[in-house]
C-alpha cells in the first residue's frame, strides 16, 4: 500500500463532499476515510491506496459536485502539477472547456499520475481567444473544438457571457498531438483577431487583416475587411493557423477619377501546375479605399497577374498579396490601368493588366516611366 496526501485548495466552493476513486490496473478504490469530514477547503487528506500498476494510477471524479486540489504526493513524494495552469485542478463530472473559478483552472474528470515521472500527464491545454472591440464581432452562438483525434468539445465558459465584443476569453481543450479546429455551430457569426495555446502566440497573418469571421454558413468570402470561414484549423507544432484563405489586398490612389467599378479578375498558376482565374469583384473601387478579396489556391503562384478590363481607369498605389507588399517604385509609386493615352500624374500606365512577380515583391511590367505631365513609353 501506498500513501496518497491531497490537499484541497483554500477557496470558496473548492470543497466537495461527492465520491471520488482511485483507479489503477483496473483495480478502483473509493477515496473515503471513514468518520472524517474529508476534502474540506484548506485541508490535507490522507489515503492508503493499492500500489500503482505499471507506475499510472487515475484519480476520478464520480458526482458533478466539484472538488479543487492544488497539492498531491504518492509515497511521500511531491507529484509535479505544473502542467496544470499553476499547478492546481477541478475534477468534476462532467467539465466544461471555459474552467473555473475566477483564476482560469482546468478540469478534469479523471486525473492521470505517473509515478515514474511523478507527474500529471492528462491536464487540458490552455487556449485564450480575444473577440476585437468591432460592431457585430461578438455571438452567442455555439463554437466547437475538434481535436485530431475527433473528439468534439463545445466552447463554453459555466455562468458567463463569453466571446463579448472586446473580451478575451480561456477555455481549457483536451490534449490533441497535432491540430484541432474551431467551428462555428450556428449561423450566429463570430470574430476573432488573437489566439493563443499554452501560452505561445498562434500565427493569424495567414488571415486578411490578421482577422477571421468564422460562421454558419458564410454569406460571403469576405465579411467587410476579413475572411470568413465555417471552420479553422490550428497547428500546435507550428503554432500557426493553416487554412485561411490567400487574399490580395489594394490601395486605390487618393486622386481625381482613381476609382473603378470594371470587372477584376486575377490569374494564377496553382502548385500542381493548373492555372486558375478568379472574378474578384464589379463593385465599385473608390479612391483612397482598401480593398481585399480572397481567392481559393493551395498555395501561392511565383507570378499574378491582376486584370482590369474596360476603359474606365483604376489607380492603385499599393497591393499586398497574401501578406506580400508588392514594391510599385519601378512605376513611379502607382499604376494605372486603363487604354494608357493622355495624362496620368506620375505613375506608370500598364493597360488592361500587371503582372506580379511574388518571389522578388516586385512587378514585372513593360517599363513605363512617367513625368510630371505625361507618360512616355521605355522599350522593356
Amino acid at each position: 500500500m501506498s500513501a496518497l496526501i491531497i490537499h484541497t485548495a483554500d477557496e470558496d466552493g473548492a470543497n466537495s463532499d461527492d465520491q471520488f476513486s482511485y483507479v489503477t490496473g483496473g483495480v478502483t478504490t473509493e477515496l473515503d476515510n471513514e468518520g472524517v469530514d474529508d476534502r474540506e477547503r484548506g485541508q490535507i487528506d490522507t489515503y492508503s491506496v493499492p500500489n500503482a500498476d505499471s507506475g499510472v494510477f487515475a484519480i476520478y471524479a464520480v458526482g458533478s459536485d466539484g472538488w479543487k486540489i492544488d497539492s498531491i504526493s504518492y509515497g511521500g513524494l511531491p507529484v509535479d502539477m505544473a502542467s496544470c495552469n499553476g499547478g492546481s485542478v477541478w475534477l468534476d463530472n462532467p467539465c466544461t472547456a471555459g474552467g473555473y473559478g475566477s483564476t482560469p483552472t482546468p478540469c478534469v474528470t479523471e486525473l492521470t499520475i505517473d509515478t515514474t515521472s511523478l507527474a500529471v500527464t492528462n491536464c487540458p491545454h490552455m487556449m485564450t481567444v480575444a473577440t476585437p472591440d468591432i460592431n457585430n464581432a461578438d455571438t452567442d452562438g455555439a463554437i466547437n473544438m475538434i481535436g485530431d483525434d475527433g473528439v468534439v468539445t463545445e466552447l463554453e465558459i459555466d455562468d458567463f457571457d463569453d466571446r463579448e465584443r472586446g473580451q478575451t476569453d480561456t477555455y481549457f481543450i483536451p490534449l490533441v498531438s497535432e491540430y484541432f479546429t474551431m467551428e462555428a455551430a450556428t449561423e450566429d457569426g463570430w470574430l476573432f483577431d488573437k489566439l493563443t495555446y499554452d501560452g505561445s502566440v498562434i500565427d493569424m497573418s495567414s488571415c486578411p487583416n490578421g482577422k477571421l469571421w468564422l460562421d454558419q454558413p458564410c454569406s460571403d468570402t469576405m465579411y467587410g475587411d476579413y475572411a470568413c470561414l465555417e471552420s479553422v484549423t490550428v497547428n500546435v507544432q507550428s503554432l500557426a493557423i493553416t487554412d485561411c484563405p490567400k487574399y490580395i489586398e489594394f490601395h486605390t490612389c487618393d486622386i481625381s477619377w482613381a476609382g473603378s467599378e470594371e470587372a477584376l479578375s486575377i490569374t494564377g498558376v496553382d502548385v500542381d501546375g493548373s492555372g486558375y482565374t478568379v472574378d474578384l469583384t464589379t463593385d465599385q473601387r473608390s479612391k483612397d479605399e482598401t480593398n481585399t478579396y480572397v481567392f481559393a489556391a493551395v498555395d501561392l503562384p511565383t507570378t499574378l497577374t491582376i486584370n482590369s478590363e474596360g476603359t474606365d481607369g483604376w489607380c492603385i498605389d499599393a497591393v499586398t498579396v497574401d501578406g506580400i507588399a508588392i514594391d510599385m517604385s519601378d512605376l513611379g509609386g502607382g499604376a494605372w490601368f486603363d487604354v494608357c493615352s493622355g495624362y496620368y500624374n506620375t505613375y506608370g500606365c500598364v493597360g488592361s493588366s500587371l503582372t506580379l512577380d511574388l518571389t522578388s515583391g516586385t512587378p514585372i511590367i513593360p517599363r513605363l516611366k512617367a513625368n510630371a505631365t505625361k507618360l512616355a513609353s521605355i522599350e522593356q
